[in-house]
């Protein structure tokens, strides 16, 4: 809980020249000897950790807050007890006490000694402890007092947030252990203690600390690396100022550092992404497993809760990739009509729930824009715009010029006041929700929704009456009609049907994620074939003696094996499977290219509902081509 996200890290990791390394010094030196510049070790590496570490925590009691509000809103029904506010507040408390400790220190790592820093990270340390305890201790505040349903709700919380944890403490391996262990240990305890089942759920807790403590290592040794890398930058460049010759190694060595931190966002990601996708995916197996009303309520709860997290998580990292330039647009030329046709079939039946109309004008321009982040633009807009009016009426129109279309959302909504035009497309910041419903989100979709304009040059206007309604206008460029059709909706098959006896070839090395799987796949019906490379599918189909109909792969394998080169193998074998690509990477348009035989590139974490329709998109593609 409250823990900021991986991509902050990165960003906030900008590590500055010391009074012996800045410009003026570099400069006078140009034409004498350089002295000689301290040795890089691990006291320069824990400074810039710390660094990042005070950073991160000035965040954090904000995120705690929200998260500490959707939580008690969650669990509330099912724990109506001054307990659970006790654990809330507490733990609200200790991350207060942390962020305070972060802003009054924070200034004192540039002139600090290597002693005071040392004293710093200890005392910050401890904090962690603290924060630990408070969190874990959930697990007796609330779980030791509830149903079973939420006691396992508690317990994916506490997991959740060591996994979190990660993100803003894993640059230091001895301070995150001091926060997971204090947390998780105490909830081995209560399982433990409780015996039958819950001596197998014990063990999985132990099993997750384990791989957990893992994760955090390898992610301190990249971020370690990353410090040297750029602090040896700096030296090299401050040494070789003097020679023009050395300027090419310089600059290898920064591209170099880049690429280190880079790595080490893609890891983070992936790292973080993949045991919220198995999360998922368990969530919704116990929903459909469960026969129980009360049961089923409280699933449906839980599942919420993951929903909540994951749109939290994906919405903060998306910001980090804007804010620290890791996204780039990937140029098409795409018919707007078909991406508003895809908005409208997404829209339109919650607008008919509540009774408002949803009105999408057509058109036959053609945009030249990515459509990706395009249609994420326009669906948060109308997405907005739904979730705001209660009477009347929600239009997307098109009014093109010579060289450009403005495409309108307008509501009959509640408006929005002129002093707050500006500030709605902050972080966090939400209008007409001062009790942080977490149906209503985060405050995240409008602020990406201006970077994204940024990021494409498409410029965003905002107009607004209060109780009269809103209009939002996205200018694109207009470009000649081609063959791209991104964005074409696919008629919708049979679902049952069309699912039964699918041959599914399933490329991936955990277990955590395969097993969940499997179970949906027979579920439905489908063949599935589990392997962990092409080889072993390739041995699983001629045992069987099958012919496999379509590949979903994961991207990162074992053995520096990825998604690309699986289906190439497969295709090569059984030709030109429909294939998808299932990824934890922060810029899925740096992935190898798709070529002539393309396959649909996904982004974890993946529901239930989300994979059904994979298959079954991949299953259109393959009668497609069989016709």
């Amino acid at each position: 809980m409250g823990a900021n996200l991986p991509w902050q890290i990165v960003r906030t990791a900008r590590f500055r020249p010391r009074k012996w390394m800045n410009a003026s010094t570099i400069e006078q030196k140009s034409e004498q000897e350089v002295e000689p510049a301290p040795e890089i070790g691990r006291p320069a590496v824990l400074r810039e950790s710390l660094r990042v570490r005070f950073l991160q925590v000035k965040r954090g009691f904000a995120a705690m807050v929200i998260m500490s509000l959707i939580l008690g809103t969650l669990l509330w029904p099912a724990c109506p007890d001054a307990r659970l506010i006790a654990w809330l507040v507490i733990s609200c408390a200790a991350s207060a006490n942390t962020t305070l400790y972060g802003r009054r220190n924070e200034k004192l790592l540039d002139t600090a000694s290597d002693e005071t820093v040392a004293r710093l990270n200890a005392r910050l340390q401890l904090q962690n402890v603290i924060n630990g305890l408070t969190v874990g201790s959930g697990v007796w505040w609330v779980a030791a007092v509830s149903h079973y349903e939420t006691q396992l709700l508690i317990t994916a919380i506490l997991c959740f947030h060591a996994v979190a944890s990660l993100a803003t403490l894993s640059t230091d391996t001895r301070t995150y252990l001091m926060n997971m262990v204090p947390n998780l240990s105490q909830l081995f305890i209560y399982w433990a203690m409780a015996g039958g089942t819950g001596f197998s759920i014990a063990v999985s807790v132990i099993c997750v600390m384990f791989f957990l403590s893992i994760f955090a290592r390898q992610n301190s040794r990249v971020f370690a690396e990353s410090v040297r890398i750029r602090l040896e930058n700096i030296e090299l460049l401050a040494a070789l100022s003097r020679e023009k010759r050395e300027v090419e190694r310089a600059l290898s060595v920064a591209e170099e550092a880049n690429l280190a931190k880079s790595r080490f966002l893609a890891s983070a990601s992936h790292d973080l992404r993949q045991p919220l996708h198995a999360l998922g995916l368990w969530a919704d197996l116990l929903r459909e497993s469960l026969t129980s009303p009360a049961a089923i309520e409280r699933a449906d709860k839980m599942l919420l809760s993951v929903e909540s997290l994951d749109r939290m998580f994906s919405g903060l990292l998306d910001l980090s990739r804007f804010d620290s330039g890791n996204i780039k647009a990937d140029w098409k030329r795409v018919s707007l009509q078909n991406i508003l046709t895809e908005i409208d079939n997404d829209y339109h039946g919650e607008a008919l729930i509540k009774d408002i109309e949803l009105k999408i004008s057509n058109t036959s321009a053609w945009v030249f824009t990515d459509p990706l982040w395009l249609k994420r633009i326009l669906r948060n807009l109308v997405a907005n715009a739904v979730k705001y009016t209660e009477h009347g009426s929600v239009t997307v129109t098109c009014e093109e010029s010579d060289n450009s279309v403005r495409v309108t959302v307008r509501d009959t909504g509640i408006g929005i006041k002129r002093e707050e035009l500006d500030r709605i497309f902050e972080e966090y910041y939400q209008l007409h929700n001062p009790a942080r419903d977490r149906t209503l989100g985060v405050g995240l979709g409008l602020a990406i929704v201006k970077r994204a304009c940024n990021l494409l040059g498409h410029p965003i206007e905002v107009q607004s009456e209060p109780g009269i309604g809103s209009d939002f206008t996205v200018t694109i460029p207009k470009c000649k009609s081609g063959a791209n059709t991104e964005g074409a909706a696919m008629p919708a098959p049979d679902e049952n049907e069309a699912l039964r006896n699918l041959v599914v070839i399933v490329v991936e090395d955990d277990k955590q994620v395969t097993e969940p799987m499997r179970e949906m796949l027979l579920e439905w019906k489908c063949i599935p074939v589990i392997c962990e490379n092409a080889e072993e599918a390739m041995h699983l189909l001629s045992s069987q003696q099958l012919a496999p109909q379509i590949i979903i792969s994961d991207y990162r394998l074992r053995d520096a094996l990825t998604g690309d080169i699986v289906v190439r193998k497969l295709r090569r074998r059984y030709g030109p499977l429909p294939a998808a690509i299932i990824t934890g990477e922060v810029n899925i348009a740096e992935l190898p290219s798709r070529g002539n035989s393309e396959w649909l590139i996904v982004q974890k974490p993946l529901s239930r509902g989300q994979i059904k329709q994979l298959l079954l998109e991949l299953n259109q593609l393959s009668l497609t081509q069989k016709s």
